[in-house]
């Protein structure tokens, strides 16, 4: 998937998933440090995040790292995206790069189910 830096992987079950959404909702209506990427004159987070959670594919692994369970959250806007490519699980032998630009049309969240808590939600560099 991209992630860098974990050694296992573990399947997250789907009220975990559901509880990573819910929080990404929470963070994309009312934006703080943790949203980074998105870039406004003051210096300060965003008033909202630029498009809602609907308008993504996003793609979710459960990684170790660190000796923590994390689940990490890749995302591309549908407008730009192959739901099939977006959305499928690429084999052990093909590497896949995330795209490195695009701006808000990409974001990756980190989200710890133990806690139930977002680490950090970054989109892209801007193309």
């Amino acid at each position: 998937m991209g992630v860098i830096g974990h050694t296992e992987e573990w399947l997250p079950e789907e009220s975990q998933v559901a509880r990573l959404e819910k929080e990404i909702g929470r963070l994309f209506d009312h934006p703080d440090r943790r949203m980074s990427g998105v870039l406004t004159r003051d210096g300060l987070p965003p008033r909202k995040a630029p498009y809602p959670l609907i308008d993504y594919f996003v793609r979710y692994c459960g990684i170790v790292k660190e000796g923590k369970k994390l689940i990490v959250g890749k995302a591309s806007h549908r407008s730009i995206s192959d739901p099939g490519r977006a959305l499928s699980i690429p084999d052990r032998e093909t590497v896949e790069l995330s795209p490195f630009g695009g701006g808000t049309f990409f974001f990756t969240v980190t989200f710890d189910p133990a806690t139930t808590t977002i680490s950090d939600l970054s989109y892209n560099a801007p193309l």
